[in-house]
């Protein structure tokens, strides 16, 4: 039987790396899937891509041994990110621009991406995601702050 599809939105950091390794065990097809935001569009010399947060998720997916993929939001994350909170400074208005974020790129285009593969279900975007509960395993912050979870994923 083919396995669930599923991508996991990858920032690099700690929880969205633990995320992918634990629906990789739980034996899922995981695909990490990361959204570049800022200016750095172009790799360097051997093809790396120069945003840190990017390069963190390309290394994180390549030791968990899945794919990664990167879609480039810069000019919506200018348009809906930057250019909203701007506009609402300017109008006088205290802007959140988290909630802009999350609602226009995080939750909107990203999961809604034709980059996406076929066969993708659904989509893991991190905290908020209930991932522990699809497969059934939960870790105490303890377990994850102390490093046993993490250490792992640096370990694969």
């Amino acid at each position: 039987m083919e396995k669930k599809k599923i991508p996991v939105a990858m920032s690099g950091g700690a929880v969205s790396s633990v995320a992918a390794l634990l629906l990789r065990e739980a034996g899922y097809a995981v695909a990490g899937a990361t959204m570049l935001l800022g200016v750095h569009r172009l790799g360097d010399e051997a093809g790396r891509f120069t945003n840190e947060s990017v390069a963190d998720a390309q290394s994180v997916c390549g030791r968990l041994g899945i794919p990664h993929r990167i879609f480039d939001f810069a000019d919506l994350m200018e348009q809906r990110g930057i250019g909203q909170f701007v506009r609402e400074c300017q109008n006088g208005q205290t802007p959140n621009p988290c909630v802009d974020c999350n609602r226009h790129l995080k939750f909107g285009a990203l999961p809604r991406h034709p980059g996406r593969r076929q066969g993708e279900g659904c989509f893991h975007t991190g905290p908020g995601s209930d991932y522990a509960g699809a497969i059934r395993r939960f870790y105490t912050a303890d377990e994850v702050l102390g490093g046993g979870i993490i250490e792992e994923v640096v370990r694969v």
